[in-house]
């Protein structure tokens, strides 16, 4: 099966994006074998539950702030959650959902409510166009960086929107994306508007300040990731890892180390 699957890679269809984005980098750093059945072999998987009601939740923040940018109020409550759950909704459909829709629906409700009485409230766009900002520069790289920030808010903060079980998040001196988009767009300082997913909500911002230092170490660490895939290196999940299982990898059936 390895052998079939290091055949195929070398294909001429068989090419990755002519570009590097922060999700590619996490998709190769969780699993090589992650990133090349998703962007060499471009296998369309089904979004979770708590995938849409994240992205759900980051639809209504992008809409309002844009709103705010302008009248400097934004959404009303209302407005604010009626447009999360309409989302909701309609990704919904396709989705492979770890709870019920309607409960899904019902507690993205009150995950949209508490998004809208803190960070809506507390953030503040530079302007109409640092909304959902394109992010798209050079690192040294042979191929561009591209990604897009959530929101960069008047006090020059680079903001990431999160809805997760936990409320905590790992050392944003280190988080890939932030660090990138900060460097890529010269800001020094950023931040996760988290709000946890479950039935009573917990809504904090998180900011750390971003060192010359720390986005060198970023930038080496996609450095090591662009030239693994240029060598066609994709190592699989390290053993015993929780992300390894018919679970949680969508590619669980096809891959050599999994069921494949």
């Amino acid at each position: 099966m390895l052998s079939l699957l290091w055949n195929m890679k070398k294909k001429e269809d068989k090419k990755p994006p002519p570009y590097i984005s922060v999700s590619q980098v996490r998709t190769y750093l969780m699993c090589g074998m992650k990133y090349y059945f998703r962007y060499f072999e471009k296998i369309e998987t089904s979004p979770t539950g708590p995938m849409i009601r994240g992205s759900s939740v980051d639809k209504a923040a992008n809409d309002h702030f844009d709103v705010k940018a302008d009248n400097g109020i934004g959404l009303k409550r209302n407005d604010f959650v009626d447009l999360a759950v309409s989302e909701h909704d309609f990704s919904a459909e396709n989705a492979e959902m770890d709870i019920t829709k309607q409960t899904s629906r019902d507690r993205l409700a009150e995950i949209s409510k508490k998004y809208h009485t803190t960070h809506a409230q507390k953030l503040t766009p530079l302007s109409k166009g640092s909304v959902q900002l394109k992010i798209n520069g050079d690192i040294g790289l042979d191929i561009p960086v591209l990604g897009f920030a959530d929101l960069i808010t008047k006090d020059r903060v680079v903001i990431d929107n999160k809805v997760r079980k936990q409320n905590r998040v790992n050392d944003l001196t280190k988080d890939i994306q932030l660090v990138t988009y900060a460097d890529v767009a010269n800001f020094s300082k950023v931040g996760i508007a988290l709000v946890t997913d479950n039935k009573t909500p917990k809504a904090e911002i998180y900011t750390a300040q971003i060192s010359d230092d720390s986005k060198s170490l970023v930038r080496e660490r996609i450095k090591l990731v662009r030239n693994g895939i240029k060598k066609n290196v994709f190592l699989p999940a390290p053993e015993g890892s929780w992300y390894c299982s018919e679970k949680w990898c969508s590619f669980w059936s096809i891959c050599p180390y999994g069921a494949g």
